[in-house]
């Protein structure tokens, strides 16, 4: 498949105790910066490591995003205020709780038809934890649709359990990359 993958590690899926993860190694300096406004340090490098793919590695223009479970907290605040930046979105069993839309929703002509498909898996949907994300998935396509999202669909799949996704994520972004 034609796509360079770049996976930020972002402190906006975290909970209280994201600082004391092993996996995050910011100096201290950079904790300050994180801790003023974890959304636009998220935001922001997110956009930076974008801008450097394209510079590096001659990516597109337009990015495709996914991310799953606590990613969402992240994934959705970038479809919502910048779908401009995105060739295509799957957010895959994610959470949603509204962070990070401080700055609004964006007004761009192109979130009308930005590809959005959200992926859920079949078994679990019912059952905590599974009940929980799959409600919140659905308030932010709720959402999605209040702000003039009118792309965004829902692929339910079957036998997989709770995860990424990532043969029918990246099967989902080679068919909108075919098709332009």
């Amino acid at each position: 498949m034609p796509f360079i993958l770049a996976a930020p590690l972002v402190s906006t899926n975290g909970g209280a105790n994201y600082r004391q993860a092993g996996t995050y190694r910011y100096s201290e300096a950079v904790w300050r910066q994180i801790e003023q406004d974890r959304c636009r340090f998220d935001m922001d490098g997110i956009a930076a490591v974008a801008a450097d793919v394209r510079r590096l590695f001659g990516g597109e223009e337009r990015y495709f995003l996914t991310g799953w479970e606590a990613g969402g907290h992240t994934v959705w605040p970038i479809i919502f205020q910048h779908p401009e930046a995105l060739r295509a979105a799957a957010p895959a069993v994610t959470n949603y709780a509204g962070r990070c839309l401080d700055p609004g929703f964006s007004s761009a002509a192109s979130r009308a038809d930005l590809p959005v498909t959200v992926f859920q898996v079949e078994a679990g949907r019912d059952v905590p934890p599974g009940k929980y994300v799959y409600a919140q998935s659905q308030q932010a396509m709720k959402t999605a649709a209040e702000h003039g999202f009118r792309n965004v669909s829902e692929r339910i799949v079957a036998g997989p359990p709770h995860g990424p996704l990532a043969d029918e994520v990246l099967a989902f972004f080679a068919s909108v990359w075919a098709s332009r």
